[in-house]
């Protein structure tokens, strides 16, 4: 009989880069939809409801990632024009920031 008192499992710490990262990716998605439907002057009002926020989050991130995943995926969004935050200097330098911290601190 296997109960929960007789286990002890190891709590999994969340990737907080890599929540952010798939927020920011979900808000953007959500933007590229609906952006069908508004007028151009809505635009701006539809990015602040949508990606927006995630957006300066990553472009103010200081912090190293914290697995290989969100390292890889740091990278990855800054390499692709689909990704949105390609002409995010910010967020570029950002997550370059990060995959690099994890590598560094990996190789230590």
């Amino acid at each position: 009989m296997n109960s929960s008192k007789d286990t002890i499992a190891p709590a999994i710490a969340p990737d907080p880069l890599m929540a952010v990262i798939h927020a920011y990716k979900r808000g953007l998605a959500e933007f590229n939809f609906k952006s069908f439907d508004i007028e151009d002057d809505e635009w701006s009002d539809l990015a602040d409801r949508t990606y927006g926020p995630h957006l300066a989050t990553l472009s103010n991130w200081d912090k190293p990632a914290t697995t290989p995943d969100s390292a890889r995926e740091a990278l990855r969004i800054t390499l692709t024009d689909q990704s949105g935050i390609y002409g995010c200097d910010a967020a570029v330098t950002c997550m370059i920031k990060a995959a690099y911290g994890f590598l560094k601190g990996a190789s230590e």
